[in-house]
């Protein structure tokens, strides 16, 4: 389907009728309604849209309270909508992010529809030609939890990040309710049994998986809980199945070691390489990939002078360890408190014993404090 596309009965048709009466011809325009809605954060709601959409290029908090209605459940008054701080599309505008103002928080059960008769969100790229959204015909999108992120923190564990203060039903079977899936997504492909066990923290907000011995985790790997789930919710709301990539990250306390005056040894929780790296390690690559920041949060200039990557083998568990080492430039001096991160897409997780050209998840830009 395109924006502007109209829907019609083929002239003669017999298959559509009333008693024995044909419908007729009429030609209707075929309108853009919301298509789902998920909550990514405490505040933000993916609206998924049909089409590719537009809004215009100056639209205020006020016009998103004119297009979108947020309404607790089983409620329809307009006069009840929670208050709305931003609305923006997405690059491939096919999503519109929602945030919810400060004075509002999302409970279960919560909808958004499009308002009625609003005419700034439309199908297409033209906000005046594109036909105008309209209200999904039957009720109000549920505003699904799924989860907002995913990474490695180690070869078998993986913490999940999830909106607001959550609840895993006692007694879950982790592989019941949750796919770990190849980077296809495809869940014909799913892993068979991955999980050893998965449990909530204190917060409820954070959501830890554990792999069996026989299961490992493996580049572009997913995540994602089962579209029949019912044992991890929010209030009476059921997450929703859609997948998050898993990306390894650095968090451990002890991930960055200091070694010596001017090397850090850094722990690394899955393989990995320099994305950059043609045969000849320098330190543009190394600064390129890792940052050093002092005690006060401030990134120090080209702080590292030479960096490497190896691994330590542990015969009575068969595991790798593997490691970057980052050498100090001369003006880098160690100073208490630092912290080390990975900078963007630098230095990036790979299978074992290859070497790919792409598509690898980065190293999630997470500090670990280096101990002296």
């Amino acid at each position: 389907m395109h924006a502007g596309d109209v829907l019609n009965v083929k002239s003669g048709q017999s298959s559509l009728v009333v008693g024995t009466t044909a419908y007729v011809p009429r030609a209707v325009p075929v309108l853009p309604t919301l298509v789902a809605a998920f909550l990514v954060s405490a505040s933000t709601i993916h609206v998924q849209l049909p089409v590719a959409s537009v809004l215009p290029a100056a639209f205020t908090p006020a016009d998103c309270a004119r297009t979108f209605l947020i309404l607790p459940f089983n409620v329809t008054s307009p006069a009840s909508a929670k208050p709305i701080a931003s609305c923006s599309l997405t690059t491939d505008r096919t999503m519109v992010a929602v945030t919810l103002a400060p004075s509002a928080a999302f409970a279960a059960g919560d909808t958004i529809n499009v308002v009625a008769n609003q005419w700034q969100l439309r199908g297409g790229r033209s906000v005046t030609l594109g036909p105008a959204y309209v209200p999904a015909p039957r009720a109000a999108i549920s505003i699904t939890p799924v989860f907002s992120s995913a990474v490695l923190v180690s070869d078998a564990s993986i913490v999940v990040t999830l909106p607001v203060p959550s609840t895993l039903a006692a007694g879950t079977d982790c592989n019941a309710a949750f796919f770990l899936l190849p980077s296809s997504g495809n869940t014909e492909n799913a892993k068979s049994s991955p999980f050893a066990s998965c449990r909530l923290d204190a917060t409820n907000t954070t959501l830890t998986f554990n792999l069996t011995s026989a299961s490992s985790y493996s580049v572009g790997d997913i995540i994602t809980p089962q579209s029949s789930n019912n044992r991890l919710t929010v209030g009476t709301v059921s997450y929703g199945f859609r997948t998050t990539t898993i990306n390894p990250t650095l968090t451990s306390a002890t991930s960055a070691v200091l070694t010596s005056s001017d090397t850090v040894r850094v722990t690394l929780p899955f393989y990995g390489r320099f994305t950059n790296y043609n045969g000849n390690l320098n330190a543009s690559i190394c600064n390129a990939a890792f940052d050093l920041l002092s005690a006060s949060n401030t990134s120090k200039s080209s702080p590292f002078s030479d960096c490497d990557d190896t691994s330590t083998f542990d015969s009575s568990s068969q595991t790798y360890t593997y490691y970057v080492i980052l050498t100090l430039a001369s003006q880098s001096t160690y100073t208490a408190g630092e912290e080390a991160q990975v900078l963007g897409q630098g230095y990036r997780a790979v299978d074992a014993g290859c070497m790919v050209s792409g598509g690898e998840p980065a190293l999630g830009r997470v500090k670990c404090r280096v101990h002296g």
